[in-house]
């Protein structure tokens, strides 16, 4: 179960005035469609020593995210975000002893739906702040949105950057999230340098190290890994009593990947993106007994996603 709420932070930080020569391209609206391949699922109960091993065919996913300009000063911009993205598996085998959560997992759409508000302002030709505020709700539920407290994580970000030159910036800055299932701060460093007309780095640390080739103004290449994770509040029921409760599932994992931007017009870009997708543990919590609560360990898997976006010319963000 991937997501992209942490990479997302390397595009909002471009919204601030101050920015390297050559960096990858801010998005407006961004529609994509994803394909992973097959993996074997493994699962160990927490209260015995039974395995199971299921087999994922294959995750499809589709991703929609709209920013929209509120403000656009200079030295002040504002905007309000809207994203929805979902991920369904498909099982082409499910036994052992937590079958009923797998069963319950195949071909049920898994959704996340987040509402977003960005602040930047720059102080001065080398200052800068960056916030953003962020309701999100993932679940299982029915339609596009569903606003109940169970499926809900608020998140927020500040960071302060300083523009060294045109060529290097760098900032710091703290994320703060609480939901459904903890509550984190993780401290983090930007780091973006463009060394020549053609290479580049972009970094959030610990979260993202991407390195940038420009092979022209109208295509470039991003590689590198990068952390992803997501979590979902899901209603399934479990084994051997079969009881209906609300479960939270969270899978995270190292992502290395190669990513393609190229303009097809002004302002329409294709964005390509492959790699190899290295999972963690997945947790599945049953909030109604917590002594049955086990963690999938998955193999790893191959990942493709497809899909345009808009991004306004560099004069646009000055």
């Amino acid at each position: 179960m991937g997501g992209d709420q942490q990479t997302d932070l390397a595009r909002d930080l471009s919204f601030s005035k101050p920015g390297v020569l050559n960096k990858s391209r801010s998005k407006g609206l961004e529609i994509t469609r994803g394909y992973s391949s097959g993996f074997s699922m493994f699962d160990r109960s927490r209260s015995n020593d039974a395995i199971g091993q299921s087999q994922v065919d294959y995750v499809t996913s589709f991703r929609a995210k709209l920013k929209i300009p509120l403000l656009n000063k200079p030295s002040f911009k504002l905007l309000l975000g809207y994203e929805y993205a979902d991920e369904t598996y498909h099982f082409g085998q499910i036994t052992g002893g937590q079958s009923s959560i797998f069963q319950g997992l195949d071909g049920n759409t898994l959704k996340s739906t987040r509402y977003t508000f960005y602040a930047t302002k720059s102080f001065t030709e080398k200052y800068y702040a960056v916030f953003r505020a962020r309701a999100s709700f993932n679940g299982d539920y029915d339609g596009m949105a569903n606003f109940d407290h169970r499926y809900a994580i608020y998140s927020g970000i500040a960071a302060f950057g300083k523009k060294v030159s045109d060529s290097k910036e760098w900032g710091i800055g703290v994320s703060y999230s609480t939901g459904f299932r903890n509550t984190r701060i993780i401290p983090f460093l930007v780091y973006n340098q463009t060394f020549n007309d053609k290479w580049g780095l972009e970094a959030i640390l610990p979260l993202q190290v991407m390195g940038r080739y420009n092979y022209s103004p109208k295509t470039l290449l991003l590689f590198g890994g990068e952390f992803t994770s997501n979590a979902y509040s899901v209603d399934l029921q479990q084994a051997p009593q079969d009881l209906a409760s609300v479960f939270h599932i969270r899978h995270a994992s190292i992502d290395a990947s190669v990513t393609l931007q190229q303009q097809i017009v002004p302002w329409i870009w294709l964005q390509a993106k492959g790699g190899y997708q290295l999972p963690f543990s997945t947790a599945v919590e049953n909030t109604l007994q917590p002594e049955l609560d086990f963690n999938a360990t998955r193999g790893n898997n191959f990942f493709l996603r497809v899909g345009l976006f808009l991004s306004p010319p560099d004069k646009f963000m000055k």
